[in-house]
């Protein structure tokens, strides 16, 4: 159904961009959406809700990254990427080497405790909790490695990156800032990586074996 222009006219609604992929308004206060489709069917319904999170929750004052995320002794490594580059995958390896699981594709971050921290749903193995941001990590893969290669950057490249993967394609001013303001403390807090994997998936589960080492030893440098 067409979208009532009643709500077009409302100071309190927001229109969804259309690089959003979805049609449709979210409120001011990022409490309700209203998604207007042609399709039927799970799947799209899913896309649809998994495209609007993001600006939902900035319009709660809470910042979600496009990113998986593994919870390894006490600390958060997050990663970001293009999609396809392999965060899922490379998330489901770790947790084989032994790390919990905390993201897939959206992770929640909050940024006003003294340190940034990730909520982490509860699993068997461990219950919900906030856990420290460690380091984020730049996911891409490249065909002439057999091992994990990193390298660390500077605050300054991590900024412009955390913008680039970003959710941004909203015009509302009050994310924007909202953003800014968020990815600048993460930039300062937090240490970051370019994380360049082989693209080979037989090498993969020793290569994410190699990954999680040098995961607890980034955790042992920083504390």
């Amino acid at each position: 159904e067409p979208l009532s222009a009643d709500i077009a006219s409302d100071d309190c609604w927001h229109l969804i961009s259309d690089q959003v992929q979805t049609e449709g308004w979210l409120r001011e206060d990022g409490r309700i959406a209203l998604l207007a489709t042609s399709q039927t069917g799970s799947d799209h319904c899913f896309f649809q809700v998994r495209q609007i999170i993001p600006f939902l929750a900035g319009l709660q004052g809470q910042l979600v990254l496009h990113a998986s995320a593994v919870h390894v002794q006490g600390n958060v490594y997050a990663f970001i990427g293009e999609s396809g580059a392999g965060k899922s995958t490379l998330v489901k390896a770790l947790t084989v080497s032994g790390t919990i699981p905390v993201a897939d594709d959206l992770l929640a971050v909050a940024c006003d405790h003294q340190n940034p921290v990730a909520f982490t749903a509860g699993t068997d193995l461990c219950p919900p909790q906030q856990v420290p941001v460690c380091s984020i990590l730049f996911l891409s893969r490249a065909d002439n490695l057999d091992q994990p290669a990193l390298e660390q950057i500077n605050s300054k490249q991590f900024l412009l990156l955390l913008f680039r993967h970003g959710f941004s394609e909203m015009s509302i001013h009050r994310l924007w800032k909202f953003q800014l303001e968020l990815y600048g403390r993460l930039a300062k807090e937090v240490t970051a990586f370019n994380l360049v994997m082989p693209d080979s998936l037989a090498l993969l589960p020793e290569a994410a074996s190699q990954l999680c080492l040098q995961l607890r030893s980034l955790k042992r440098e920083s504390a």
